[in-house]
């Protein structure tokens, strides 16, 4: 449980949003004061909870949809793709930076040439 009896502020840029609303699971708080006395809360982070893959559509069409679940306000998500597992590297098919998090979905539209196969994976950068 976190509470302040006293006037309070946040001015950094902080996963407090996440560790609010259950996005992490696993992380330490620790304490200290800064040279004007003032306590400071800081809250390290376990690792980030992995994209949830929500739906798979199209397979075989001209269009493929992707759905997936974000958690991390203001991370970005990217979907990416190759057609052999082989290759060396992946494809960039989008970038999500999240605002809310929540469902989002990318489409796959018309790849050219049509490949007889494709393989996709969701990485937080």
């Amino acid at each position: 449980m976190i509470a302040l009896t006293a006037p309070a502020s946040n001015p950094g840029n902080t996963d407090i949003y996440s560790v609010i609303h259950g996005v992490y699971t696993n992380g330490y708080f620790t304490t200290s004061v800064n040279g004007g006395g003032e306590l400071l809360l800081n809250y390290t982070a376990g690792a980030p909870p992995s994209p949830n893959i929500t739906s798979f559509t199209g397979a075989g069409t001209g269009t493929v949809t992707i759905g997936f679940t974000t958690a991390i306000k203001g991370a970005s998500y990217q979907v990416q793709y190759k057609d052999d597992l082989n290759a060396a590297s992946w494809s960039i098919l989008s970038t999500i930076v999240v605002t809310t998090p929540g469902p989002v979905t990318v489409n796959d539209t018309n790849p050219s040439p049509s490949p007889s196969q494709r393989f996709y994976r969701i990485v937080i950068l």
